[in-house]
C-alpha cells in the first residue's frame, strides 16, 4: 500500500516544521486522480504519528475533483478517470486538476503566535554588563516576556512559515532579541492576525509531498546523465515475466550493451540470483514493507552498482501496477510489461501506470492461441489511456518480437542521448 509510504512523508514534513511544539490539525489537498485514498491515508496517519509530534492530531482531508482541457478544441471538462473523452471526440486532454497530492496547512500548540518561539524551546536570560545567564522555566519564560527582559531563545525563525514577527530578517538563521508581545492566554473566540486561537498557530505550508522524491530523483538523473548511463524503469504486475525478459535480453545484447540490473522486492534474492547467472552484476533492494522503490533507495543502489561509463541499467520494480507508477526513480523512460494472461482491460483498470510509460510491452504473445485475449482492444484501452504510448508484442520466452525491443533499447541511446554516449 504506498499510502503508507506517503503518510511517513507527511508525518516527517509536519514533524520538522512543527520544531517540537504540539501538532493539533494537519490539512491535506488530494485529488481524486492522484490514486491515492484518502481513506488508507487517515488509517496510516494514526499508526505513522505515534511517538511524533503529530500523535492525536486532527486529519482534515480535502479532496479534489478532477479536471482538464481539451488540447483540441479548448474546452474544459470534469474527469472521474485520469483520460477520457471531451464532447468534440478528442481524448487529447490535459489535466489542471485532480492529482494535488499536498500539504495545505497545520496548527501547532504552545508556539507564540507572532513569531513561533515553542513551548519546549530552552530560554536563556543574559545580563549584559556582568554576562550572567540563567535558564529558564516555561513559567518563568512568560513571565520574562510580560516584562519585556530581553532574553535569548536558541532557535531559528522561517519568515515565511511564521508571519507577523516585528522585523525582517534572512531566513533561517539564530538570532538574539527582545519581544515586544505578550505571551498571555488569549480569551476564547479570540483571534491574533485572523489565524491564530489561544496559544495555537495555523502555518500555512503549500508542500508537495512527494516534492522531496522529485528532486532526489532530479539528482540521479544528473548522476546517470554524468556517466552516460540510460536507465530504465521496468514495471508490471507480478508474474508478467520482467525477470525472464531481462534475462534474455542480457544473453542476447551481451557483446553489444553494458548491462546492469538493479532488482526490486519486498523479500529474498530470487530474481537477483537469476540475474548474476548470467553473468551482469546485479544489486538487489528488499523493500520490506514497501510496494515500489522510490528514488533514495534507487540512489543507494546505484552507489553499490556502480554502473560503468556508458552502460544501461535495468531497474526491476516491485510487482504491482499502481504504487510505482507515481514515484519518479530519475529514469530514463518508464516501461510496461503486460502479460496476455492478466486481461485486455488492465489498462483502463490502473491508468495511472499506463499513462506514465513511455512503451508498453505485451509479453507471452505464444500463449494467445490458448487465451481469450483481444490484443487489439487491450492497445486500444492503453491508448485511450495515454495516445503516445507506444507498443511492442512479444514472447521472451520463444523470443518472438524481441529484436523490436532490442531496437527500442538502442534507440534510447540515441534519440535522446547522455552526456558522452556516442
Amino acid at each position: 500500500m504506498h499510502e503508507l509510504g506517503i503518510t511517513r512523508s507527511i508525518v516527517a514534513i509536519v514533524s520538522e516544521q512543527a520544531r517540537g511544539a504540539k501538532v493539533l490539525r494537519v490539512t491535506l489537498e488530494i485529488g481524486k486522480l492522484s490514486a491515492v485514498m484518502p481513506d488508507a491515508v487517515r488509517f496510516c496517519f494514526d499508526v505513522c504519528a505515534r511517538g511524533t509530534p503529530a500523535e492525536g492530531a486532527e486529519l482534515e482531508i480535502i479532496e479534489v475533483p478532477g479536471r482538464a482541457i481539451c488540447r483540441s478544441c479548448g474546452g474544459e471538462m470534469a474527469l472521474a478517470e485520469p483520460f477520457g473523452r471531451c464532447p468534440c471526440g478528442s481524448s487529447s486532454l490535459e489535466l489542471i486538476a485532480g492529482e494535488e497530492l499536498k500539504i495545505k496547512e497545520m496548527e501547532v500548540d504552545g508556539m507564540c503566535m507572532t513569531c513561533g518561539c515553542s513551548d519546549t524551546e530552552t530560554i536563556t536570560l543574559t545580563d549584559p554588563a556582568t554576562g550572567k545567564a540563567i535558564t529558564l522555566s516555561k513559567a518563568e519564560h512568560d513571565r520574562a516576556h510580560a516584562l519585556g527582559i530581553a532574553h535569548d531563545h536558541g532557535h531559528t525563525h522561517d519568515r515565511d512559515a511564521f508571519r507577523g514577527h516585528g522585523h525582517d530578517h534572512p531566513d533561517d538563521h539564530a538570532h538574539d532579541h527582545a519581544h515586544e508581545h505578550a505571551h498571555g492566554p488569549v480569551p476564547d473566540g479570540q483571534a491574533i492576525g485572523g489565524q491564530a486561537k489561544g496559544h495555537t498557530r495555523t502555518m500555512e505550508l503549500e508542500e508537495e509531498v512527494l516534492a522531496k522524491n522529485r528532486l532526489l530523483a532530479e539528482r540521479n538523473r544528473g548522476w546517470l546523465a554524468g556517466r552516460g548511463v540510460v536507465a530504465l524503469n521496468l514495471m508490471s504486475s507480478p508474474g508478467a515475466g520482467k525477470t525472464t525478459l531481462l534475462e534474455r535480453t542480457i544473453r542476447d545484447l551481451k557483446e553489444e550493451l553494458q548491462i546492469h540490473v538493479i532488482e526490486g522486492d519486498q523479500a529474498t534474492i530470487n530474481d537477483a540470483e537469476r540475474i548474476r547467472a548470467t553473468g551482469c552484476k546485479v544489486i538487489q533492494i528488499n523493500t520490506g514493507t514497501g510496494c515500489h522503490l522510490d528514488a533514495e533507495m534507487l540512489a543507494r543502489g546505484l552507489r553499490e552498482l556502480d554502473p560503468p561509463f556508458g552502460s544501461v541499467v535495468m531497474i526491476e520494480n516491485v510487482g504491482n501496477l499502481v504504487c510505482p507508477a507515481l514515484f519518479d526513480l530519475g529514469e530514463q523512460a518508464k516501461v510496461v510489461i503486460l502479460s496476455v494472461t492478466e486481461g485486455e482491460d488492465k489498462p483502463i483498470k490502473y491508468p495511472h501506470m499506463f499513462k506514465a510509460s513511455e512503451l508498453m510491452v505485451i509479453n507471452k504473445i505464444d500463449l494467445l492461441p490458448y487465451l481469450q485475449f483481444d490484443i487489439e482492444r487491450c492497445i486500444a484501452f492503453a491508448r485511450e489511456v495515454n495516445p503516445a504510448i507506444r507498443v511492442l508484442r512479444v514472447s521472451a520466452q520463444t523470443g518472438e518480437g524481441m529484436d523490436a525491443w532490442y531496437g527500442w533499447l538502442r534507440s534510447q541511446r540515441h534519440e535522446r542521448p547522455h552526456a558522452g554516449v556516442a
